[in-house]
């Protein structure tokens, strides 16, 4: 299985013509003149097939209020949910292993945990997912890849990561463009990804790749420039 990690705009000699094209918001997909599709959309079909409802926002705060009742003495309920509530969905998106953390000598860890198991359980006994656990669930029982071309996602989180490499198919390419910038942590985060993906198997495509012309890399300079400036395409550039 073939799947490539692109830093610029190749021809259509070099990739497969019937990718899924998998991008963040509509004005992409009207510039590709396809329907959109997300990768959120994408991972809640897959939850969905697998009996999962993606609970709303309304309801997540219900359960957590539920669960605060049950696991911390407090008065405030709702104050005492609201403070836990970005927290207990970072951990989600971490996909850390809540049992262990529960293990950790810290009293807070361990009642920060506990909140969030109870808080999972009580969600999952009604068939119900945090938004947060998505992409997560999403990576499980994948029994069937699709080929996709994934773009606008160029600084993906661990998450997002993990259910990109679950679902990629024979043929996906997906587009991290080197963008300029100052800032380290952004490009040790480029980097990292770069290191997720190639360390399963992702070939990494660049100007000197068999196949990438010269005027396919120029091409690719100004698409990259096109989305930052959010002016989609440019002319000469065509996805399939």
């Amino acid at each position: 299985m073939q799947r490539y990690i692109v830093t610029m705009f190749a021809n259509d000699s070099f990739f497969d013509n019937n990718l899924h094209i998998i991008t963040p918001t509509k004005a992409i997909a009207r510039s590709f003149k396809t329907p959109h599709h997300s990768l959120e959309t994408l991972a809640k079909t897959r939850v969905n097939q697998q009996g999962w409802i993606v609970a709303s926002s309304l309801l997540t705060r219900r359960y957590l209020q539920n669960t605060v009742r049950e696991v911390i003495s407090t008065k405030d309920v709702k104050g005492t949910a609201e403070a836990f509530l970005s927290t207990i969905k970072e951990l989600f998106h971490s996909g850390i292993d809540l049992s262990k953390l529960q293990q950790q000598p810290s009293v807070r860890l361990q009642q920060l945990a506990s909140l969030a198991i109870i808080y999972q359980q009580k969600l999952r006994t009604r068939g119900y997912l945090d938004r947060s656990e998505l992409f997560w669930q999403g990576t499980k029982n994948v029994t069937k890849r699709q080929s996709y071309l994934f773009y606008g996602y160029f600084s993906p989180t661990r998450d997002e990561l993990a259910f990109i490499d679950a679902v990629a198919g024979d043929g996906s390419v997906i587009v991290l463009p080197q963008v300029e910038v100052a800032a380290f942590n952004f490009f040790v985060r480029y980097q990292n990804t770069l290191n997720f993906l190639q360390d399963r198997g992702w070939q990494l495509i660049t100007r000197g790749t068999k196949k990438v012309k010269d005027n396919d890399f120029n091409l690719g300079k100004k698409l990259q420039k096109s989305f930052l400036n959010a002016n989609f395409l440019p002319s000469g550039a065509k996805l399939y």
